[in-house]
């Protein structure tokens, strides 16, 4: 039954996209957006671990200035 009404709903947006073209091109903007949205996710869970946690690969000679500044090159990751 699940498969039949996701069928349907499938049929609907195809001919949706046919008859009208600027819906098309704003789901093809959504669908860019939602395809980047994991680097983002991913790029927060390096965030979480390796600055709140203190997890990752830093050696013990690091300074005490190195690491306060470690949050900020960890924010660098999702201004990219």
């Amino acid at each position: 039954m699940a498969q039949l009404i996701c069928t349907v709903l499938i049929q609907v947006w195809i001919v949706v996209f046919y008859v009208n073209e600027t819906a098309y091109t704003s789901m093809v903007q959504l669908a860019t957006m939602l395809y980047l949205s994991p680097y983002i996710f991913s790029a927060l869970y390096l965030i979480l671990l390796l600055v709140v946690r203190g997890w990752g690969s830093t050696p013990p000679s690091l300074t005490t200035a190195f690491r306060r500044i470690r949050p900020i090159i960890g924010g660098t990751s999702l201004s990219g």
